[in-house]
């Protein structure tokens, strides 16, 4: 069995954020309430 990560690219006028979340939501149908960051 194989796995992907997203591969999705941040929209014009988006923030970094707002992909993630929009990201997050195409590849697994889930809505997100929190959105933090793990590590630089």
């Amino acid at each position: 069995m194989e796995g992907n990560l997203a591969g999705g690219i941040i929209d014009s006028g988006e923030t970094p954020r707002e992909c993630a979340v929009r990201e997050l939501f195409e590849e697994t149908n889930q809505s997100v309430k929190s959105l933090s960051l793990l590590a630089c």
